[in-house]
């Protein structure tokens, strides 16, 4: 929700985050994937022209989207083409990925 947020507001609820991260992960990740990682804190930084959520403050499916993305190596310029259509589908593909991670592998026990 970029315009009704201040940059001031966006950093001081990053802070502990960025700060936090890197701790928690060289505490609860393989050793062998985190031996390079130092505690120095994460950055953060608000890109402009990417999908902005105003709809319903559901930002968990975009963000994971956008972490995906990223991951894969995409650029912004290959993110910016998500629009509430797309990210609605994206709302539902999650929906029944959990479904089926948590409900259906319950009921085999």
């Amino acid at each position: 929700f970029m315009s009704p947020t201040p940059d001031e507001a966006v950093e001081f609820l990053m802070t502990p985050i960025v700060h936090n991260i890197p701790w928690v992960l060289k505490r609860y990740c393989c050793t062998t994937l985190t031996k390079d990682l130092t505690t120095e804190p994460f950055t953060c930084s608000r890109i402009t022209g990417l999908y902005d959520n105003k709809g319903d403050g559901d930002c968990g499916p975009v963000s994971c989207k956008f972490l995906e993305m990223h991951t894969h190596g995409m650029d912004y310029a290959d993110m910016s083409p998500l629009t509430d259509e797309v990210v609605s589908r994206i709302r539902k593909v999650y929906a029944m990925d959990t479904y089926a991670a948590f409900v259906e592998w319950e009921d085999e026990y």
